[in-house]
């Protein structure tokens, strides 16, 4: 059962989410290259690109993204309140330099001309700071600029993307963790790479190119890739964290379709350990929650806020009681 957005998005403190957008009839639209596309550039490049423009804009940190052919995952945090603290200038220069299409910056003319409009107005003002700490205005801005750009390259109008987009509220530090994993091997599980190489417009991908250009950084904590910084997560290093993804990987269907090949020699992946939790919520983020996700202490403190019994996920993980068989008496029915 859906809930109401306002309960499964914290507008009073910062939150981490699992946002999923899909196509339109899960049509392989931003499959590269992409249809009609002039410069023969990849959709799912403009998905990227975006992602991380506006986080440069909205209180935001980006922790894991997956451009798909067909659907994008984005892992992320929001801070409402983060906006309150920023001055009226730089409110107006944030949402001034959001641009309409990925990878067009606006002019600097128009863009001066947008803020000075904006600050003569406290009112459109105070709305706009509003909208500069939502998750649904993020979202939207990311989907509605890849939308419309593939609208002009196709020459044609309607939708692009399939209704609004799926949310999960990731409650605990590993909750979170889960759902970066599993978004960072979403190819993998689609067959489509065999290594975290060659999962194209990862977060993995960016991390382990990040990791090659500045080894040196392998130890530091693991930190958005972009947006706001924040403490957050656990504590754990860029390495533990590819490491932890390499392992997840190579756990879930061993021997099958949808698994990491084994790892170059001299690297040693971090093992979490025979915990069935971890192997289901890495491998099935979807499938196993709703719009809440987290350990099962987690989710019954969740369910009680929101005035539900149980959430999906509430006993994932643990080991199910045998079930008892009630036995009817046998009646003779007369012939």
């Amino acid at each position: 059962m859906a809930h109401p957005r306002r309960l499964t998005v914290f507008d009073d403190r910062p939150g981490l989410y699992h946002c999923v957008t899909r196509c339109v009839r899960q049509a392989f639209l931003c499959d590269p290259p992409a249809p009609c596309s002039r410069d023969g550039e990849a959709r799912r490049a403009w998905i990227e690109r975006r992602i991380l423009e506006l986080a440069e804009s909205f209180a935001v940190g980006i922790y894991a993204w997956a451009a798909m052919s067909n659907h994008c995952h984005i892992v992320l945090l929001v801070d409402p309140l983060m906006p309150e603290e920023w001055s009226d200038e730089e409110v107006a220069q944030r949402w001034c330099r959001i641009n309409q299409f990925p990878g067009r910056p606006v002019r600097a003319e128009t863009r001066d001309k947008r803020e000075r409009a904006l600050l003569a107005n406290p009112e459109r003002l105070l709305e706009i700071r509003g909208r500069l700490g939502s998750l649904s205005w993020f979202m939207r801005f990311v989907n509605e600029g890849v939308a419309r750009r593939a609208n002009v390259e196709d020459g044609c109008k309607g939708h692009f993307w399939d209704g609004r987009f799926k949310c999960q509220n990731l409650l605990d530090d590993r909750a979170a963790l889960a759902a970066m994993a599993y978004v960072d091997l979403n190819p993998v599980r689609a067959g489509i790479a065999e290594q975290l190489e060659q999962c194209d417009f990862t977060s993995i991908q960016w991390r382990l190119n990040e990791l090659r250009r500045q080894p040196e950084a392998s130890g530091n904590q693991l930190k958005a890739i972009a947006g706001i910084a924040s403490s957050i997560l656990p504590e754990i290093s860029e390495r533990s964290y590819v490491s932890l993804v390499q392992w997840t990987g190579l756990e879930q269907r061993p021997g099958k379709r949808g698994t990491l090949m084994p790892s170059p020699p001299g690297t040693t992946p971090v093992h979490a350990g025979d915990d069935r939790w971890w192997q289901l919520a890495a491998s099935g983020m979807e499938s196993h929650f709703a719009t809440f996700a987290g350990m099962p202490d987690t989710l019954t403190q969740a369910a009680k806020r929101i005035g539900r019994r149980w959430l999906r996920g509430s006993h994932l993980g643990q080991s199910s009681q045998p079930k008892t068989t009630c036995h009817r008496p046998k009646v003779d029915h007369p012939t």
